[in-house]
């Protein structure tokens, strides 16, 4: 998947109204989980990560979905599938192999400055 087409999916959530809506969803180890296209697409992504980012970025997301679906309260008042996109995704520049195009390496010199190494 190219980085232009997840950018576009997030800037579409992100823009999207952050009021609750009836949302298609599916199990996903005993946990009720939010079953978009965009959601789908972030799983995607994640699934050329390193065996262990790919199982902490699932285990954040459904840690978050668990606790949410036990508050109905949260549950009404939160954007299921943003949740699921932002956690699903939260790691994304940890990914350190040398072939993914997400990884991007700063590092701060001793005037507190950052850069980016090309």
């Amino acid at each position: 998947m190219k980085f232009l087409n997840v950018f576009a999916s997030l800037a579409m959530v992100a823009t999207a109204s952050c009021t609750p809506k009836k949302l298609p969803t599916t199990k996903l180890y005993g946990v009720e989980v939010v079953d978009t296209q965009i959601v789908r697409d972030a799983q995607a992504v994640i699934k050329n990560f390193t065996p262990y980012l790919h199982k902490h970025s699932l285990r954040t997301w459904l840690l978050g979905a668990a606790a949410i679906n036990a508050n109905k309260t949260l549950k009404a008042s939160i954007d299921l599938e943003l949740h699921a996109v932002t956690t699903i995704l939260h790691d994304l520049g940890w990914d350190s192999k040398a072939s993914h195009k997400f990884t991007v390496v700063v590092r701060i010199d001793a005037d507190h400055e950052w850069h980016s190494d090309p």
